[in-house]
């Protein structure tokens, strides 16, 4: 996780690291942003208000598609099965590790939306 220094929660799984807030106002911060990007399947952004988060497409320039919930400006920049997937604010919880699931049961599927996400990209 990347973003927040305080996760409201007591116990996190042992899988989950929290990064905290990292800056892209210096070379090192920008680095970090990247190499995590780099080295993840997808990008998860449960935004309940958002105009248009430059790091969605930061996120498909590296190939990774992007989960996130449909509101504000992020229709413009994520289309379903082509870069990412948008779910409604009720259902994020529930549909979104099921996506997951699918896709990572049928991994030619997520390779596909992988590499589409970068094309999408670049056709930009």
């Amino acid at each position: 996780m990347v973003g927040i220094n305080k996760i409201p929660l007591q116990n996190l799984p042992s899988y989950i690291y929290n990064h905290g807030f990292i800056s892209k106002n210096d070379e090192e911060g920008n680095r970090k942003i990247s190499e995590l990007i780099s080295k993840s399947h997808f990008l998860l952004l449960p935004s309940v208000a958002d105009c248009s988060p430059i790091v969605l497409s930061e996120a498909n320039s590296f190939g990774v598609p992007c989960l996130t919930i449909d509101v504000g400006g992020i229709p413009t920049i994520i289309k379903n099965n082509i870069n990412g997937k948008m779910f409604s604010i009720n259902s994020f919880v529930e549909d979104c590790p099921n996506y997951i699931t699918y896709l990572f049961n049928d991994y030619s599927e997520y390779k596909q939306l992988s590499y589409s996400s970068l094309m999408n990209i670049k056709q930009s």
